[in-house]
């Protein structure tokens, strides 16, 4: 990993985006079914 960037700072707003995309996309995977299914 020798591409981190030198700023902590700026490592952790891209881990905190990254996981935020990542949790969209299961609440995402969840939602959209759950919804298909009740307005069905």
């Amino acid at each position: 990993m020798a591409w981190q960037p030198t700023d902590p700072r700026q490592r952790a707003r891209r881990n905190r985006r990254v996981a935020m995309i990542v949790v969209a996309a299961l609440l995402a995977t969840f939602l959209i079914p759950a919804l298909a299914i009740v307005l069905s």
